[in-house]
């Protein structure tokens, strides 16, 4: 009778536990379904607030691109277009190449240094 008793008790204890097991699972997985809405809420916020600001900008800068005037290069001369639609000459482009102090500065370097191999 006592090992039936015992059986009997083994059986209700891990009965128990597995009840228990079960309960504290079903929490977990309540817990880690209502972190994973929020956390798909917060990321849909992030993204309508990015798409907004994107287009913010792009307005923005359409806006700015009505200030702005076309220019091109024609047989080595800037050209700028008038209000006209009229193609204006600026500048010629080896005046702009001299004029910018990265390419004068390269250009002198390169100089020094074919002129100290000729030393050399």
């Amino acid at each position: 009778m006592k090992s039936k008793n015992k059986k009997n008790t083994v059986w209700i204890v891990f009965t128990c536990i597995f009840a228990l097991t079960t309960v504290v699972l079903a929490m977990a997985l309540y817990r880690s379904h209502s972190t994973l809405e929020a956390m798909r809420v917060q990321l849909a916020e992030g993204q309508t607030n990015t798409i907004t600001a994107e287009t913010n900008q792009s307005r923005q800068q359409l806006a700015g691109a009505h200030n702005m005037q076309a220019v091109r290069v024609m047989n080595g001369i800037l050209q700028q277009q008038d209000e006209n639609e009229q193609w204006v000459d600026v500048a010629p482009v080896a005046d702009l190449q001299q004029a910018d102090p990265v390419l004068a500065g390269r250009n002198k370097m390169q100089e020094l240094i074919t002129q100290n191999r000729e030393a050399v």
